[in-house]
């Protein structure tokens, strides 16, 4: 069963052609000789899964315990003795000892698996084949059947139309077709939702007289705004306990509040650009202490307004900046493809 997330979801999410190219190379490794095995051990109740489950939990462990019986060279001295027998004698024996072990251990394990299936004698037999290939044999092939059915149930979670190039001629031509239209859909969707979502942004944008932008292009973390605000309100507060509060204390207590601030995005345009000078520095010192000031003087119901459309911004260039990758990186797989 699926699990709720897969490597490939972000995948699919924001380069579906990529997904799509290597889920038709998984498709291909997976090859029809492949498919074959696999679905002359399946029945009704009993999956490849449980059959490689079977492999991995049970059968491998005791098979290569006995394999590394069959090369100890104790244990042949001590059947050579019991038997009174040579060494290729005794060598022999424990061949024939560990072969047919080996088959009572598979039949036992392919018994459970196949319990009360009583039309199941071909696929007991496919997976007697099957457990008696080497092990390297059955690793690769788990590989490649885990990579083709993980790609399988991406695409089936996510409405991937896949093109199987095993398919016959017919099955290609009709899965070319889905394919296209696909795209199409998905570039009308696309093109739908980015123009609904540019909407969106310039009515917050014009809600807050574009203080929602502003304060996105500087980077900033609102809650911390908001800290800065609530300390400044409860400095403002100790000093109307005492006194009457004039305009410049007021902006003498902003100032002090919000210096650290101030400084740290000064010091942030520096960095961004070795040769900024003094006077640059200071321009964007100040207009991102106008920026607090104008958000200082809102109400508070401006204020909540203000945070609630900061995140809804956020969201929505989030969404949109993930359109765009989408359409830049289908565009550059298809025009590759039509390269080659």
């Amino acid at each position: 069963m699926r699990g709720e997330h897969t490597k490939y979801d972000k995948l699919i999410q924001t380069d579906r052609e990529a997904f799509r190219a290597e889920a038709m190379a998984a498709l291909h490794a997976f090859d029809i000789a492949d498919r074959t095995i696999a679905s002359s051990m399946e029945t009704g109740n009993t999956t490849m899964v449980d059959l490689l489950k079977a492999w991995y939990e049970q059968l491998q462990p005791l098979l290569s315990d006995l394999e590394k019986e069959r090369t100890s060279r104790r244990f042949r001295t001590m059947i050579g003795h019991h038997l009174q027998v040579d060494e290729p004698r005794a060598q022999e024996a424990i061949d024939t000892m560990i072969q047919n072990r080996k088959l009572e251990l598979v039949s036992g394990v392919i018994d459970r698996l196949y319990d009360g299936e009583p039309h199941s004698e071909q696929a007991r037999q496919a997976a007697c084949t099957f457990f008696a290939q080497p092990s390297d044999y059955i690793n690769t092939f788990t590989e490649r059947y885990g990579k083709f059915v993980e790609i399988m149930e991406a695409a089936e979670a996510h409405n991937v139309t896949l093109l199987d190039p095993h398919g016959n001629w017919l099955e290609r031509g009709r899965a070319a077709i889905a394919i296209h239209n696909e795209r199409q859909h998905l570039i009308q969707d696309e093109d739908t939702r980015l123009a609904d979502i540019d909407q969106a942004l310039r009515t917050l944008q014009e809600r807050s007289n574009h203080l929602v932008q502003r304060i996105a292009d500087h980077n900033w973390s609102f809650a911390d705004v908001l800290a800065l605000y609530e300390s400044y309100q409860q400095q403002l507060g100790s000093l109307k306990q005492v006194t009457a509060v004039s305009p410049t204390e007021q902006l003498a207590v902003f100032e002090q509040v919000a210096k650290p601030f101030l400084a740290k995005v000064a010091h942030n345009v520096g960095s961004l650009n070795q040769h900024t000078n003094l006077k640059a520095a200071k321009q964007a010192r100040d207009e991102a202490a106008n920026l607090l000031l104008e958000v200082f003087d809102l109400s508070p119901s401006e204020r909540r307004q203000l945070f609630l459309d900061i995140q809804d911004y956020m969201k929505l260039t989030r969404e949109r900046d993930l359109i765009l990758v989408v359409q830049r990186n289908r565009e550059q797989f298809l025009a590759k493809q039509h390269d080659e």
